[in-house]
């Protein structure tokens, strides 16, 4: 995992259209190097606050990340249960809800995650 495949995870609920969904979704699932000069000019709001592309430096922003709406915040959560095609119930702020895995991330012993938009971003270690 590399801090623009780790980006991509957090920036796949944004809004998007189709096509860049689906090369977002690539570079996400690892199955595509991101094109860096293509994020930094779609997100370059998010880009400038970056200290630099690394994982960590990625990770860090994400995780305190406040958004525009509540959909937007970054939060952590922990897995009650994994479903089928994608659905995971988590539990966040005393509340269950339903988030999708879109990335196919492999959540076999992970007890937490980061979701964003409704969506696993990141496990959490």
């Amino acid at each position: 995992m590399t801090g623009p495949q780790l980006f991509s995870r957090y920036i796949l609920p944004c809004h998007l259209d189709q096509e860049e969904f689906d090369k977002i979704k690539r570079f996400a699932e690892e199955k595509e190097e991101p094109d860096v000069a293509f994020l930094e000019r779609r997100f370059p709001n998010i880009v400038k606050e970056l200290k630099d592309w690394s994982l960590e430096s990625v990770a860090e922003y994400w995780h305190q990340h406040q958004g525009s709406g509540e959909n937007c915040v970054v939060r952590p959560a922990l897995i009650c249960s994994v479903g089928d095609n994608g659905v995971v119930e988590v539990l966040c702020n005393y509340k269950t809800f339903n988030v999708l895995n879109l990335c196919g991330i492999p959540l076999g012993r992970v007890v937490s995650v980061f979701i964003h938009g409704g969506v696993i971003a990141e496990v959490e270690f």
